[in-house]
């Protein structure tokens, strides 16, 4: 880094022109008078700027002096600062939104100042508004970023430049250009991340509206948690009294024209809810939806963290469940967020803990509940399915097995009517919504079959029974629904389901040229040689291919393709690299990828069995029914804005697998050794540059020491 120090006696000069010549970068830098009580070396005031240039930084002629354009910009917004600054004492005020006509035309405690001063405060905002529109018209993030660069290290704080007409500050327009080097340079260097327009926009709305994902998450990063809170809608969150920050609430109140001098701590009413976290996920702001999550933990003295919950309760008015105004029809956060494709979020470790509340308080024992109905209804539609086929007439009931029969279809077809009626009941109130998840069309379609299948039976036996079949197979698949009971089974489910739509389709689609190949090759073989029948299996195309199917499957001959009663030497030869193919390659290889598939998406069926934990969630608060006021619903008997003492990091490594573990424990690893391996670098770049300033001492000392010699021989001579 470069340090640049300007010392002189005379204070009226408002720009001193210094020429440093740098022999790595031979540029012209004007600079603005220096700072009182800067001195030369030594130490003696002058009457011309000296100039103090200490280096830190090994890259200094690469990119620390800037260019003459840079340098010109930096140069004429310090001066018309210090300026302004030196004829009226003291920094500027901050730019205000601007007051309306009326507020304008009242007297003001501060309106003491003379015509003359006023005139010079607007032409000290006219010119230093022209100086910063230049710098982000027409100019790259890099420029804009070296510009504001120069201007930190003249000592200048950037909070106090003018606002332009729209009363929009230079985080406003670096924001608005997406620069997002820039915007985290201000910040950096405490800039107000509060700050606002006219219209009191913030930049994170500009960032949030333009759809600027890393650009917010930086703002929101740059923010206290109770603040975040706060602008998305808590308006009772205050401070962490253990780890509150203090910079970001001074700033905050300077924005608002708060003398400092009387308040100890921020003023939390300055910070009023302006955004919600629903159009985060509208706008896809994944990563700026993450830094929000991340504000909902407090981490206390002894390790453990408060996560705050109640902005994912919330309705659309703010008010929580317990507040007798509160929406139950409304779609909170946490609804939205379990219902779309936003797994990351789902598994957050403040969503996560949310999550497993109400799981453990109410939601797994309603749904072991539904779980155990559900089992009962399976084993009596299946005994009612095997009883009735080995009736001689499904439809008489004249023995006990039948009389049996006859009580389990009962019990079975009261299960299907209540499920048709409660999918109705949410189509009506859900709407096109309902429509919009698979679990939901599965309940409907199989219900519907099922109760179908008694009126067929007496309308056509042959057609009841296709309906039977297809009903029931549907009525079967709904026990992926109920695997998220426990955790592994709903990973056992999730990993089937991934195998059979990334894996077997794909080898599906494999296995049917290569099955087609072989069938038609085959026949006409056999045609050639004569020989197409000599089993009745492979006597037309449509034979051939199942054998080829059968082949695969069984792995092993279907047909006697050898011997007295095979095919002839074409065929055989054909049969055999057929079965070597298919059993040797195409199966094993099928082995392997579908192993490797479990590998690879074991950690992600986790989150997923997680987020389908969440919707089941949702879903059983989106239909719950609200008829007897006695009764308090669930949402509200199990609300707790705060979630206190929780242990993350005994959860996550209770939750996290062994695969995760390891995984983790690699990328330690690798950044402990990228971090060693830098410090190993750095070490050898000073030892070298020691060596060779040490090299280069010793070479002058030679020197010396030879032309000492030289004179005392001369001397003795």
């Amino acid at each position: 880094m470069i340090f640049l120090q300007i010392s002189s006696e005379n204070d009226k000069n408002d720009l001193q022109k210094l020429t440093v010549s740098e022999t790595i970068n031979d540029r012209v830098l004007r600079l603005a008078k220096g700072k009182p009580g800067f001195v030369n070396k030594a130490g003696k005031a002058t009457g011309q700027p000296h100039l103090n240039v200490r280096e830190e930084d090994e890259d200094f002629g690469k990119r620390s002096i800037p260019s003459k354009v840079i340098a010109k910009r930096a140069g004429k917004l310090s001066r018309l600062y210090r300026r302004f600054a030196n004829k009226f004492g003291g920094f500027t005020e901050r730019a205000q939104p601007r007051k309306s006509a009326h507020k304008r035309n009242m007297p003001s405690s501060d309106d003491d100042d003379d015509g003359d001063t006023e005139q010079a405060r607007e032409d000290k905002n006219t010119d230093e508004t022209q100086v910063i529109n230049e710098i982000f018209i027409d100019s790259s993030e890099e420029m804009v970023l070296k510009t504001f660069h120069q201007l930190i290290h003249m000592g200048e704080d950037l909070n106090y430049l003018c606002k332009d007409k729209l009363g929009r500050s230079i985080l406003h327009k670096a924001v608005d250009n997406n620069f997002l080097s820039v915007v985290e340079k201000l910040l950096d260097y405490d800039f107000d991340p509060l700050c606002y327009d006219d219209n009191y926009h913030m930049p994170l709305h500009i960032a949030i509206t333009k759809g600027y994902d890393e650009m917010a998450a930086l703002i929101v990063s740059k923010l206290d948690n109770f603040v975040v809170r706060r602008l998305f809608g808590d308006n009772e969150s205050k401070a962490n009294k253990f780890r509150g920050k203090s910079s970001v609430y001074k700033r905050t109140l300077l924005s608002t024209g708060t003398d400092l001098s009387k308040f100890k701590t921020f003023n939390e009413n300055t910070v009023k809810p302006m955004f919600t976290i629903n159009e985060l996920i509208e706008y896809n702001l994944d990563q700026t939806l993450m830094q929000v999550l991340d504000s909902f933990l407090e981490e206390q003295r002894n390790g453990s963290y408060n996560v705050h919950i109640k902005l994912l309760d919330i309705d659309d008015n703010k008010q929580e469940p317990t507040h007798e105004d509160f929406d139950f029809k409304c779609y909170t956060t946490f609804h939205t967020l379990a219902t779309c494709d936003k797994k990351d979020a789902l598994n957050h470790p403040a969503v996560r803990t949310y999550v497993e509340h109400k799981w453990r308080n109410w939601c797994q024992a309603r749904f072991l509940r539904y779980f155990f109905l559900y089992l009962l209804s399976l084993f009596c539609w299946t005994y009612s399915a095997v009883t009735g086929v080995s009736a001689p007439d499904v439809h008489t009931y004249d023995t006990r097995l039948q009389h049996s029969r006859a009580f389990f279809e009962v019990i079975a077809y009261l299960f299907a009517l209540g499920i048709l009626f409660m999918e109705i009941l949410q189509i009506l109130r859900h709407r096109w919504y309902y429509f919009s998840q698979a679990f939901n069309i599965l309940e409907l379609t199989s219900a519907a079959l099922l109760v179908m299948v008694l009126p067929l039976r007496y309308i056509n036996v042959t057609v009841h029974w296709y309906f039977y079949a297809i009903g029931y197979c549907l009525w079967g698949m709904k026990i992926f629904k109920y695997s998220i009971v426990f955790n592994e089974t709903g990973i056992y489910a999730e990993v089937i389901k991934r195998i059979i739509v990334q894996d077997f389709v794909q080898f599906s689609i494999l296995f049917a040229v290569v099955n087609l190949i072989f069938s038609g090759t085959f026949i006409l073989i056999l045609k050639a040689d004569d020989n197409l029948n000599a089993h009745a299996e492979t006597s037309s195309f449509q034979g051939t291919m199942y054998v080829g199917l059968r082949t695969l499957i069984e792995a092993a001959a279907i047909v006697e393709y050898s011997g007295t009663d095979g095919y002839r030497t074409a065929g055989t030869i054909l049969i055999l690299v057929y079965m070597f193919f298919t059993i040797v390659a195409l199966l094993n290889i099928l082995i392997a990828q579908v192993s490797e598939t479990y590998t690879r998406t074991h950690g992600d069926c986790v989150k997923t069995v997680r987020a389908n934990r969440a919707w089941t969630i949702a879903r059983a608060e989106r239909n719950e029914w609200h008829i007897l006021p006695c009764r308090q619903p669930r949402r509200v008997k199990h609300y707790l804005g705060v979630i206190k003492h929780i242990d993350l990091d005994a959860i996550k490594k209770r939750e996290s697998t062994f695969i995760e573990q390891i995984s983790e424990k690699i990328v330690k690893i690798e950044k402990k050794q990228i971090k060693d391996g830098l410090e190993v670098h750095t070490v050898k770049t000073r030892l070298g540059e020691s060596t060779q300033r040490i090299e280069g001492k010793i070479d002058d000392l030679s020197e010396q020491l030879k032309k000492v010699l030289d004179l005392l021989k001369e001397r003795n001579k």
